[in-house]
């Protein structure tokens, strides 16, 4: 992974390392997610790594050092797709893995909640009855924090309390995978969904 401040007329002058290979040593970075106004950053990874730090300065010449916040209560031999922070809560986290059932790997279950105890996370299956199907990517909306969405290969999905129930969301979808979801801040808001060479489409979110 790699940092960098940037200038106005060079957005991206001053590129460093931040990072050594925060995979097992043959995955790569899956996605990346920043908590708001902080210095935490979270990364996941292709096999089966997640790992944060609390020192992201872009003027810190230091080695930025990262934490691996697997409890062991996590999927193994899967990808880690996706991770999204809650907007309310810096210390909770919301992790998307993909893959089918057990067909390979340990472990089931497609979403996870981590939730800070002091220098640690603890990781909870919120999956529910949410469909045994790869999640692409999560969202977590900021406007009603208990409200998050998934993006899976059998269209997108809510739930509104915490993981026990889930939801397909929205009518009108073509019948192929989602692959990324992005909220709209401005009035009036919109979820966007991008498929996997369907196109993007748009529906309000539920709040």
């Amino acid at each position: 992974m790699w940092v960098g401040p940037g200038t106005p007329d060079c957005p991206g002058a001053g590129w460093r390392p931040a990072s050594d290979d925060l995979t097992r040593g043959a995955g790569y970075i899956t996605s990346i997610v920043a908590a708001s106004k902080l210095h935490k950053v979270i990364v996941v990874t292709s096999d089966s790594m997640v790992q944060m730090t609390d020192d992201i300065f872009p003027q810190n010449q230091q080695p930025v050092v990262w934490t691996d916040i697997n409890d062991g209560n996590l999927p193994t031999g899967r990808v880690f797709s996706s991770v999204a922070v809650n907007p309310s809560d810096p210390n909770t986290l919301y992790l998307g893995v993909m893959g089918f059932g057990t067909g390979y790997g340990t472990g089931l279950g497609h979403v996870f909640k981590g939730v800070r105890t002091g220098s640690s996370f603890k990781w909870t299956n919120i999956s529910g009855n949410l469909a045994d199907v790869p999640v692409n990517s999560i969202l977590v909306d900021s406007v009603a924090p208990d409200h998050i969405y998934v993006a899976t290969d059998a269209g997108v999905w809510v739930t509104t309390d915490g993981g026990s129930n889930w939801d397909r969301y929205g009518e009108g979808l073509p019948h192929s995978a989602v692959v990324q979801l992005k909220m709209s801040t401005k009035v009036p808001r919109q979820l966007v969904a991008a498929t996997h060479g369907r196109g993007a489409w748009v529906i309000s979110p539920l709040e």
